[in-house]
């Protein structure tokens, strides 16, 4: 092999089979990264997972942002005020929470120790979710801290009791943004216990606030049973499976105008009235 190589034949036949060693040892380095991996772990090299949102803050009275409630033990959140009702505060404004567990059982917001058996595992506005404020304005000048209008009025948390394996995902239909003073959209309550998708006025009626003003909730049983009474305890006893109003639904508002052409808060006329609920009772 040395008297060959001296030569130019010889060194040529070395050379070549030199070539064709580094070849084919380039061809197994390809062959072998597009098959799915390289020495190191093979192929492209990992993406970094992506960065975890941070919550929004804003210095702007008219822009706050959803909060973050997942993993949130359900009384510690919020505060139920003198109607009975969840609020969280948003700077100046208020929002109401509304607990749907999805069993359709009623989750008292009233009940402070009860609401410690829960904790949120699901929302349906996500966390940032930008909440427009307008306040009250007197001869054009701001009432600072009086809240005329805003773009989302609730959120609703599906909840579980605590140490339990999260259920079956839930449909957390979020609700569009009011556009203006005038317009609103309509929730969506299915799955939510009827207790919990409004409140009786003296009447025996069963509202739920929008804004400016108020729709009727009409709520039939599938079995055709009276549904009602004179309070919430009257109707926990019921789960709400479909409506006849799609959520999202816009409706729009008039507000009621003086002779001198001054404009009320006060509505004087609206394009939906009522919402009819189909409701089934829940096993005792």
């Amino acid at each position: 092999m040395r008297r060959n190589v001296e030569t130019p034949v010889g060194r040529r036949a070395f050379l070549g089979a030199l070539c064709l060693s580094a070849l084919g040892i380039a061809g197994c380095g390809r062959g072998g990264s597009s098959a799915g991996g390289d020495a190191s772990g093979g192929g492209q090299p990992a993406a970094p997972a992506p960065a975890e949102e941070e919550p929004k803050t804003s210095s702007d009275p008219h822009v706050q942002y959803i909060k973050n409630y997942k993993g949130k033990n359900a009384a510690s959140v919020g505060y139920t005020d003198g109607s009975g009702l969840r609020k969280e505060s948003l700077g100046d404004a208020t929002i109401r929470l509304v607990y749907v567990d999805p069993s359709g059982v009623y989750v008292d917001p009233k009940d402070e120790e009860g609401l410690k058996d829960y904790v949120v595992f699901d929302q349906n506005l996500p966390m940032n979710t930008q909440v427009d404020i307008e306040f009250r304005t007197i001869d054009d000048e701001e009432v600072a801290g009086i809240v005329a209008w805003q773009s989302h009025c609730e959120v609703v948390l599906a909840v579980k009791k605590v140490g339990e394996p999260d259920p079956q995902p839930v449909d957390m239909t979020p609700i569009d943004a009011f556009p203006d003073h005038y317009t609103a959209c309509v929730r969506d309550y299915v799955g939510r216990n009827l207790a919990e998708c409004g409140y009786v006025p003296s009447e025996g009626q069963l509202w739920d606030s929008y804004g400016l003003t108020m729709l009727r909730l009409q709520a039939d049983c599938e079995d055709g049973s009276y549904v009602g009474g004179p309070d919430l305890a009257a109707l926990s006893g019921y789960v709400v499976v479909s409506q006849d109003v799609a959520p999202n639904t816009q409706f729009t508002m008039e507000p009621t105008t003086a002779t001198n052409g001054e404009v009320y808060d006060l509505i004087s006329s609206q394009s939906l009235e009522t919402v009819s609920l189909s409701v089934r009772r829940l096993e005792q």
